[in-house]
Parts: structure tokens; sequence; C-alpha cells
């Protein structure tokens, strides 16, 4: 091998990471983390040093608190603008993310973390990792040694209750088993019908129901358990969603009017995606533009150490 192409692949793996956050306790144990993990990680105590610091020379990735004094996270990423369109952004909090869906919306941010009491340095890594190399596809980095692997290939309407009732055998607790029925019927049915076929959410009574998708157009579906959780992906090759979308619809059933009523009580559409994170875990949605569209989702079968949920929409 060349000996600039060797400098060239090593400086792809020494990522560069840039830590914000006021607090030096926890920059500091994030930072000692991630370095651990082979990457170039810089320090910033708020906004207004990190655009000093990315003005040196930019970086891989921005990882930033949202509350911060002098300027906050969202703050930052507006300011970081078209000047720095490569570097990738996730923001994180300690405070129940449901009260910052509206900003992630304004902002176009997809992605924040919580902060959990200890730290899931674990979980930081792998979100942190699939962005940084473009990998954010599939179950297999999220999970343990699998003690179980299922496939699955949804062609037509009619598997969706089937394969819905077979995953959620995994369950012995019949209330939880019920809940996640409904989310694996959620997430299938977006995906045959709005990924796969193409079909608008407006006019349901209208969809063609009896249909039969040929094997490249199916949805492929995959569920797997470890030792510490269940995990399902539900991946479609359509390609029709966006982050925009989903940012939307979450924003219309968690930001509540001055009634004390969210937005979107009435909605028809777009409550699969709400009722997805209230029911399960982990919810990740990873988007190919144009290409493929796959919906994550993960629980645990030991309560996690924060109930705050992250928001995870990855884009590429």
């Amino acid at each position: 091998m060349h000996r600039r192409d060797l400098k060239r692949i090593l400086a792809h793996l020494m990522f560069h990471v840039l830590i914000v956050d006021d607090d030096a306790t926890i920059r500091g144990m994030i930072a000692e983390a991630l370095a651990q993990f082979g990457w170039r990680v810089e320090t910033a105590g708020d906004g207004v040093e990190a655009l000093e610091r990315l003005a040196v020379g930019p970086c891989d990735i921005v990882l930033s608190d949202i509350n911060m004094p002098r300027m906050g996270g969202f703050e930052l990423f507006q300011r970081m603008g078209s000047g720095y369109p490569k570097v990738k952004r996730v923001l994180m909090t300690a405070y129940n993310l449901d009260d910052y869906v509206r900003m992630a919306r304004d902002y176009d941010i997809g992605n924040v973390i919580t902060k959990t009491a200890p730290l899931d340095f674990k979980e930081m890594r792998e979100i942190l990792s699939a962005l940084l190399h473009n990998a954010i596809f599939g179950l297999d980095r999220y999970m343990l040694e699998t003690r179980s692997r299922r496939e699955f290939l949804l062609r037509t309407p009619g598997q969706i209750d089937e394969i819905a009732e077979t995953i959620s055998t995994e369950y012995s607790d019949e209330a939880a088993r019920k809940r996640f029925k409904v989310v694996l019927f959620e997430l299938m049915t977006n995906a045959l019908f709005y990924g796969a076929r193409n079909e608008q959410g407006d006019s349901k009574h209208e969809w063609v129901r009896d249909f039969r998708l040929a094997e490249e157009e199916s949805v492929a579906i995959t569920a797997c358990s470890d030792a510490e959780k269940i995990g399902v992906s539900v991946l479609d090759r359509g390609g029709k969603l966006d982050k925009r979308t989903v940012l939307y619809w979450l924003d219309r059933q968690t930001t509540h009017a001055e009634n004390g009523l969210p937005y979107g009580i009435l909605d028809y559409h777009g409550r699969g995606f709400f009722i997805t994170r209230k029911y399960v875990d982990r919810f990740l949605i990873n988007i190919e533009k144009g290409k493929r569209c796959e919906f994550c989702v993960f629980n645990y079968f030991k309560a996690m150490p924060s109930p705050n949920k992250p928001l995870l929409i990855s884009e590429i």
C-alpha cells in the first residue's frame, strides 16, 4: 500500500470529535471515554468557545449539550450553518426530550441523546460511530451475542398481524406483548403502505389492500434478542420518508396548544411515530433518501437508567 493511501486511511479512522458542555466533569468523562475509542477529542465549555475551536479547524462531529450559558446547543448548530456543512451534529440533554421536539424540528436536528446517571458511554459510542462511518443501518452493532434471530419478507398486508404476533411471543408478560405487537403493526403498516407502495396518509380509505409485492420490493423484517434486550428492524426499499417529516409528526403529538392538548390530538395520520417512542425503550429511524428507510426498536429486559428517551433520526 502506498504511504499516502495509508495516511489517508488512518486519518479517516481517527475521527475528530468536539465535546461541548458547561459541566467540566461531564465533558471530561465523555472526552476520556471517546478517546479510548481511538478518536481525537477536544472540548469546549459552551457554544461560543466551540465556534472558536471550529474556526481553527473543523472536526468530524460535534456533541453538544442543549442548555449552556452564553450560547446553547441549538444556537451553536444554527451558527455553524453553511460554514461547516459536513460536520455531523448531535445534541444531548438530561431533561425530558419531548420538551425539545419543536426546537429539534425548527433547527432540523435529528439526533438528541440523553444524559443518564451514570452516563451510558457504550450507547453514546455506538450512536456516534454509526454516524461517523455512515453505517447507520442494521441491528448488529447494537446487539450483544444473539440468542435468537429471525428474518421475514413482508409482501402482503395479510402478513402484518402474523409477523407481529410471531415476534411478540418473546414476551411472557401479556401487557408487554400487546404493546410490542401494536408497535410492530404500526411500523410494518408504515413501511408497507407508505414506503413500498407510496400511499398517502390522508386517503387511507382509498388504499389498495389486495396486492403482493415482488421479492425485491418487499419489506425486510429482522428480529433479534440477546441477554439484555429484544431488537427489531423494519426496512423498506422505497426511501420515501425524510427527517423533516418525522419531526413534524412527532411535534404534532408532543407540543401542546394553549388548551393543554397536543396540536395533533385529532390527527388521523402520523401518530405511529409517537406511539412507538412511547412504547419502546429505544427507537431509531435510519434514512437513505430515495433508497431505503429502516425503523429499529429495542426493548430492554431490565429498566433503563433514565426514563428520558433519546431522539435518533439519522439521514444520509
